[in-house]
């Protein structure tokens, strides 16, 4: 029995033209994203939602007539 160690094994996959890429991915909480974009445009939502802008919040209650 022949054990390959890793160096015959990297051989190998360049003799065959195996290539290897990272991918990134972006992470907002529990979440991953491959487009930074998408993760940007959560946490914005996110934000918004918890921090709505405080100038409508006071303004909600004033609009007796």
């Amino acid at each position: 029995m022949t054990t390959q160690t890793t160096a015959d094994t990297t051989a190998r996959q360049l003799e065959l033209g195996i290539t290897c890429e990272t991918v990134e991915f972006y992470r907002y909480k529990q979440h991953r994203y491959q487009k930074l974009s998408d993760a940007l445009k959560y946490a914005e939502i996110d934000v918004q939602r918890d921090n709505p802008d405080p100038e409508a919040v006071s303004n909600q209650g004033d609009n007796r007539e």
